[in-house]
């Protein structure tokens, strides 16, 4: 009986290794066939890019994950051109024209991963979904028209540069002449209040009190985010990403009790009809069918409109200072301006002046934000059914468009030695043209409404 059964596992044993043998074959066989079919067959054959882009994507995603995909796609481009192959369905493009030219409709909508949220319901950025976006627009529209901005100057001058002006004599003048001090710190926190402001109708008085976590609870909110696209069920797991969860806590709390702190005001009569800010315009705004926001969908616009605007102005603020470390010649400019034309040093200095006053530095600006834009790296779109043209190419349907920004913005069709800091260009008979091929802000459609 034994031998029996020990026959029986022997032909057991056997059927099973030739079992695996056959699947393993028919796997290998299938591997050879998609990597051959790909290689010779790919709809983006006739892209130029790095080997394994015909394969697959994750080289490029994986550089993506480290932030790196600034300088990652520069050399890229720089190797295989304006447009790169960057998987088997996907094309990085840094040419202006084409970028521009995508970016021009909701023809080609952003792609699905924009749909990381916080809240768990769509905002105006995030949102793929074109009349959800264009309701959005119009709802707070009226906050970033050029009347809107001109009747919160004040304010930004009194909660923004007039704080963070006495905040640095303040310090200096405690610190008997010496300050060193953390400049991205302190313009996010300049920032942040003066967001706090125009969003919630109240300062977070950021710069007084040395900074403020909404920030570190937004950024954490945003990485669990993108983990649980990545793996759902890591955030399962309890003590995985113990921190993030809690600070995405602390985040949604807080813009609930802002929220319904003006909700009880507004139902007592207490809050003041005149003073219009973003929160104010999203609980008065309808959507579609008639309905009001509900508190998560304005807890989403909140929470977008904070974290844009705090770290995109702050960014720039920090790279401008920057450039002007590394260009001494270029500072010594804009001091020169200023001290022209705005000799009292006690006066503030209005939007509507410098623009039409400050133009060198208004070009240092622009400059910088060529240069070093808030939203570097990639924006993904997706083609059309039936594809994208562009200048040069023809893109297929079903493959997603990458556009790089930072190519876009040195772009050397469009920019003469795009990789220098020469604020001249923009101060040239066609300066006015090369500010309207900026991308920093995205562009079309889908531009960032806090633009102005």
């Amino acid at each position: 009986m034994s031998t029996v059964i020990i026959v029986q596992l022997v032909h057991t044993v056997i059927a099973a290794a030739t079992a695996v043998k056959t699947w393993a074959t028919l796997g290998s066989a299938f591997v050879i066939y998609k990597s051959l079919n790909l290689y010779f067959f790919g709809p983006l054959r006739h892209i130029p890019g790095p080997w394994w882009s015909r394969f697959t994507y994750i080289p490029y995603e994986i550089t993506g994950f480290r932030g790196l995909i600034d300088t990652y796609g520069a050399k890229l481009h720089a190797k295989y051109g304006p447009v790169v192959r960057i998987g088997p369905t996907q094309v990085s493009i840094a040419r202006n024209d084409d970028i521009r030219n995508i970016l021009a409709s909701y023809k080609h909508p952003k792609s699905k991963v924009y749909e990381i949220n916080i809240v768990g319901v769509p905002d105006i950025f995030s949102t793929t979904d074109k009349e959800l976006n264009k309701k959005r627009r119009k709802q707070v529209g009226p906050a970033f028209s050029q009347t809107g901005l001109d009747s919160v100057e004040d304010l930004v001058l009194q909660v923004g540069i007039l704080s963070l002006k006495k905040k640095l004599d303040n310090e200096i003048r405690k610190a008997k002449g010496h300050y060193l001090f953390n400049y991205y710190s302190l313009f996010q926190s300049s920032a942040l209040d003066i967001i706090g402001e125009l969003t919630l109708g109240k300062s977070f008085n950021a710069v007084e009190g040395g900074g403020h976590p909404i920030i570190e609870w937004i950024k954490s909110s945003i990485k669990l985010s993108v983990f649980k696209m990545i793996s759902p069920g890591l955030l399962s797991v309890p003590f995985f990403f113990k921190k993030f969860k809690k600070d995405k806590k602390k985040l949604i709390q807080y813009t609930a009790d802002a929220i319904n702190s003006r909700k009880e005001l507004i139902s007592n009569n207490q809050y003041n009809v005149d003073r219009i800010d973003i929160l104010q315009m999203y609980i008065t705004a309808v959507n579609s069918n008639g309905s009001k926001l509900t508190e998560e969908e304005v807890m989403a616009e909140i929470i977008i409109m904070i974290l844009a605007g705090a770290d995109t102005t702050s960014i720039t603020m920090s790279w401008l200072l920057h450039f002007y470390t590394l260009y001494p010649q270029v500072h010594k400019k804009v001091v020169e301006e200023i001290n022209q034309h705005f000799p009292n040093k006690e006066q503030p200095i209005r939007y509507k002046e410098a623009q039409e006053k400050l133009v060198y530095f208004m070009a240092t600006v622009y400059e910088c934000m060529r240069l070093k834009p808030a939203v570097s790296g990639a924006l993904p779109r997706e083609s059309s059914s039936d594809g994208v043209k562009l200048l040069q190419d023809q893109i297929p349907a079903d493959i997603q468009l990458t556009l790089f920004i930072e190519g876009g913005n040195q772009d050397p069709s469009v920019w003469e030695s795009p990789r220098q800091y020469i604020p001249e260009r923009f101060l040239t008979e066609n300066g006015e043209t090369l500010s309207k091929k900026l991308i920093t802000f995205s562009s079309g459609v889908r531009i960032c409404p806090g633009k102005k």
